[in-house]
């Protein structure tokens, strides 16, 4: 029997680092959100699991409250086509370029992939210069998902 994953993203980054990466059908929750000028912005928070998306997430309050969004298995087929389309996975794990005892303004993003097993992947950035923290793909990703997002906003007010 397969476990039903938890809802609650708060305890997202502490979980266990995956050791390896897994298949895309593994991924249960995806969070993402970007800091500049200590204010998150381009939030995504999805919970592949249990077919639902949080359209306006605040960070503190994800997987606290019910999504608002229920996906389809097209929705969910779309996540990981932009997740494995932008070669997420193959992102390293930290683009920081000042140490965090450094770090007070400027710009910051998180990205973790939550696996079935309970693990994550975790890619993340801090600087002063957007351009020098991010990978390769990372303004494509950040584009299509959000414009995935708010498409699905457009839906429901139709």
């Amino acid at each position: 029997m397969v476990e039903t994953p938890i809802k609650d993203f708060s305890r997202i980054a502490k979980l266990t680092q995956s050791t390896k990466t897994q298949d895309l059908d593994r991924i249960v929750k995806i969070l993402f959100y970007e800091s500049s000028d200590m204010q998150n912005k381009n939030a995504v928070a999805i919970d592949i699991g249990n077919k639902g998306m949080y359209l306006n997430p605040e960070v503190s309050k994800i997987g606290l409250v019910s999504p608002d969004y229920k996906m389809s298995e097209s929705d969910v087929e779309e996540v990981q086509h932009i997740i494995k389309e932008n070669n997420i996975q193959s992102w390293k794990e930290d683009y920081s370029n000042i140490p965090k005892s450094d770090y007070e303004d400027g710009y910051g993003w998180v990205l973790y992939l939550e696996y079935a097993d309970r693990t994550v992947e975790r890619h993340s950035g801090s600087g002063i210069a957007k351009s020098e923290v991010v990978p390769k793909n990372f303004n494509s990703f950040v584009e299509e998902i959000t414009n995935f997002v708010n498409s699905k906003k457009t839906d429901l007010d139709e």
